[in-house]
């Protein structure tokens, strides 16, 4: 086996060296005599005990010294990266009442919620709105991020979609009409019916309070009042 050829090879060294064996012989006398234990297994065991202490650490300097210098890896030259893009991208949203588009619900239903404030618009919209955020790079897709605003047009922070760079240079999108916000156009407004006659109550973020009339109130043999219309 490999091994016992290893073994042999440092046994044949040892053995070899005239100055070793003499010096081992001499030690190996004077630790039975001094010791008075001629145990030759006890012997052993002082010998690993030593060599672990002083000769283990001369093994590993060789082998360190064997090992092959490690070759520099030579770094990646990179050319210039092409941002124009980016610049191109926000181009068509700069300027005032330019960050808002609307896209189809499809878009935005996979990532906001039933019950957030703008689902319902949305629903009766049949489409959505969202604002810009700036361009993108989602794997190695160049994009442009649009921020839904979940809570309310008014009220920054929702969640992210995403559309093609392309798409967008393409100039496959539609504004919010007159460049206006989706508070100014009113798309945030719930209409409730009641005897013939509209009421147009504000969005949570057009009015603190919305006054409702008290023919609006009444019930009669504790009907459950419709929440819609509050």
């Amino acid at each position: 086996m490999a091994n016992d050829i290893r073994v042999s090879n440092m046994v044949s060294v040892m053995k070899g060296s005239e100055e070793f064996m003499t010096a081992l012989k001499a030690v190996a006398q004077a630790a039975a005599i001094e010791t008075g234990d001629p145990s030759f297994a006890r012997f052993m065991q002082a010998m690993t005990e030593v060599c672990r202490d002083d000769a283990k650490v001369i093994f590993g300097e060789v082998k360190a010294s064997m090992k092959p210098p490690k070759e520099a890896k030579s770094k990646t030259s990179r050319g210039p990266v092409d941002n124009t893009w980016r610049g191109e991208q926000k181009a068509l949203f700069t300027g005032r009442g330019m960050q808002w588009i609307y896209v189809s619900n499809d878009k935005v239903f996979d990532v906001i919620l039933w019950d957030d404030v703008v689902t319902q618009f949305f629903k009766d919209a049949g489409q959505a709105w969202v604002r810009y955020l700036g361009p993108r790079i989602e794997g190695d897709e160049k994009m442009a991020a649009f921020e839904v605003r979940t809570s309310g047009s008014k009220i920054p922070g929702g969640k992210t979609i995403y559309i093609s760079h392309e798409e967008i240079m393409a100039g496959e999108f539609t504004r919010l009409e007159d460049g206006k916000t989706p508070a100014q156009l009113g798309l945030e407004e719930t209409k409730v019916a009641s005897q013939g006659e509209e009421i147009e109550v504000s969005s949570p973020d057009e009015a603190d309070e919305v006054e409702v009339s008290d023919e609006l109130l009444m019930v009669e043999d504790e009907a459950e009042i419709d929440e819609d219309l509050f």
